[in-house]
């Protein structure tokens, strides 16, 4: 599974990502991003992928959440990278819980705009 977004920018706090929504832009209202999820199951081997580096002194964290609240599923792009991935960790979610990608700055520097993609494996229970 996986989504992504035509545009996250650096300077507007915290902003959310869908499945499946590329090329839409990242959004501030996270209602708007959510869906629930189909069947119940575990999400993990998060991988995020970025068409822009953040640039020197800019980094950008991802997120998963689960019905609005942050999971430890999670990972950061810094400099000049563009790709980052958490496979050590996953998340389970239940029938009808809503997921979302947050992105946010975790630096003293607006990281770039970019698009944003992301995938993810999901095992159903």
């Amino acid at each position: 599974m996986g989504g992504g977004a035509g545009v996250i920018t650096g300077d507007s706090g915290n902003e959310f990502i869908g499945m499946y929504t590329y090329p839409f832009s990242a959004t501030t209202s996270e209602g708007i991003a959510q869906q629930a999820m189909p069947v119940a199951g575990t999400l993990s081997k998060l991988y995020i992928r970025l068409g822009t580096a953040p640039g020197a002194n800019s980094s950008w964290r991802f997120v998963v959440r689960k019905n609005g609240t942050d999971q430890a599923l999670a990972c950061d792009i810094s400099a000049s990278a563009i790709s980052c991935d958490d496979s050590n960790r996953s998340v389970g979610f239940s029938e009808g819980d809503l997921i979302s990608i947050r992105a946010f700055n975790v630096s003293g520097a607006n990281p770039a705009n970019s698009s944003v993609r992301w995938t993810a494996k999901y095992v159903t229970t």
